[in-house]
């Protein structure tokens, strides 16, 4: 529903969060009527989640058209999306090199198959389209990335010591070990009073419109 990304900002900072159940209540609202010209618009949806069997990356792909009509699936592959596998989960599992797995009932079940959060699979997931596009990779996390554009904050706060960025599985996102990061993961996951998560998203307006700058000034993509 990116013609209602506003409101669905305004919830999440007015609600202390809530992300999954704000996004629940809105794509079942009886008075969100879409128009034709809304739906040809719309562009396939993609939700990133991890396979517990293999730790191998899923892409749930809807298109324009079935969004609505296949509501519940989508609300499953969101929930997985978002699922970390408290059982069996450690931080280091974003960074390694290996796959991980995890038990079925730490994740939730699709078609037969358990998914937990695509983030541990890859942060930034590579997602091939037919239409000509850009990919621009937005994070609340610091740290050097080798994509071309990107949305992050500028990070001066204390980093571990000896220690560089962590490249995490996707190969083109890395990590810088600081406490705003720190931050940044705990306000991500909506644990932080309104106002905080409200300064955090004015924040974030002002790297994108940081950003707009630059890409505006580039002669091309």
């Amino acid at each position: 529903m990116p013609y209602r990304l506003e409101e669905y900002s305004d919830r999440f900072m007015h609600n202390g969060g809530r992300a999954f159940a704000n996004f629940k209540e809105m794509l079942n609202d009886p008075s969100d009527k879409v128009g034709e010209s809304q739906i040809i618009n719309r562009p396939t949806l993609h939700i990133a989640t991890t396979k517990c069997s293999d730790g191998s990356l899923k892409l749930f792909s809807f298109q324009r058209d079935n969004i609505h009509h296949k509501h519940e699936k989508v609300l499953l592959a969101l929930k997985a999306s978002c699922k970390i596998p408290v059982s069996s989960f450690h931080p280091w599992d974003v960074f390694s090199k290996h796959a991980p797995s995890y038990p079925d009932y730490d994740g939730i079940e699709i078609d037969g198959d358990s998914y937990v959060d695509g983030g541990i699979a890859a942060p930034c997931p590579v997602v091939n389209d037919t239409q000509q596009s850009t990919n621009i990779i937005i994070s609340p996390i610091s740290g050097s990335s080798s994509a071309k554009w990107n949305i992050r904050p500028l990070d001066t706060s204390w980093k571990l010591p000896l220690i560089g960025d962590l490249s995490a599985r996707c190969g083109t996102f890395a990590v810088r070990p600081s406490v705003d990061n720190l931050r940044a993961i705990v306000i991500s996951a909506g644990a932080a009073p309104p106002q905080v998560i409200k300064d955090w998203h004015n924040r974030g307006v002002d790297d994108a419109n940081e950003f707009l700058k630059k890409w505006n000034e580039c002669p091309g993509p």
